[in-house]
C-alpha cells in the first residue's frame, strides 16, 4: 500500500477519547480521534448544521482536561481513512487555546511519535519484543492481529505525525 503523504504546519497524533462538545446551545458527547497542536478530529452524531466554532473538551491521557474553541474546516459524513473507526466527524482547526493546553498537546504529539517509532521498530525487527505489549497498549492497538493490518496502522498513523 502506497501513502500519500504531505507535510503539515503540525503533526497529528492518533488518539480515542470521550469529549463534550458544545454547538451553540447544546451539549453533545463526541469523540476525539486526532490532535495536533493545530487542531483535531471529532466525531460527532451529526454533521447538520455545523457552527462556526464549537467547544470541545476531552482528557489528554495523563496530561488532564482541557478545553479548546475550534472551528470546523471540512467534515466527513463517512469514515476517513486516517480514522477508519469513526463514523463521520469533522476536522476543526483551533481558535482559542489556553497556553497549558498548547504545551499538553505537543508533549502527547511528541510522546505518541516517539511511540509510534518505536513500535514500527519493533514490527521490523519480526520477532516478539518485551516492549511490543506495551507499545500495543499505549497505542490503542493491542487488539489488532494481522501483522499487515498493524504495520499499515502504523505506517498511517507516522504519516500523519509528519510535519512541514
Amino acid at each position: 500500500m502506497l501513502l500519500r503523504t504531505f507535510k503539515r504546519k503540525y503533526g497529528r497524533a492518533p488518539l480515542h477519547v470521550t469529549a463534550q462538545c458544545t454547538l451553540d446551545a447544546r451539549r453533545i458527547e463526541a469523540t476525539v480521534w486526532q490532535i495536533g497542536e493545530g487542531g483535531l478530529f471529532v466525531e460527532l452524531p451529526q454533521l447538520e448544521p455545523l457552527p462556526k466554532t464549537l467547544a470541545v473538551s476531552f482528557e489528554l491521557p495523563g496530561l488532564g482536561l482541557h478545553r479548546v474553541v475550534a472551528a470546523p474546516v471540512w467534515a466527513t459524513a463517512t469514515p476517513p481513512r486516517s480514522v477508519p473507526a469513526a463514523k463521520q466527524g469533522a476536522g476543526c482547526e483551533f481558535k482559542d487555546v489556553s497556553p497549558k493546553t498548547k504545551e499538553a498537546v505537543a508533549a502527547y504529539v511528541k510522546k505518541m511519535k516517539e511511540t509510534y517509532r518505536s513500535l514500527q521498530f519493533a514490527l521490523a525487527l519480526d520477532r516478539p519484543t518485551p516492549q511490543l505489549p506495551q507499545l500495543l497498549k499505549e497505542t490503542d492497538l493491542a487488539n489488532i492481529r494481522d501483522r499487515k493490518e498493524l504495520k499499515e496502522r502504523v505506517a498511517v498513523a507516522i504519516a500523519q505525525m509528519q510535519t512541514a
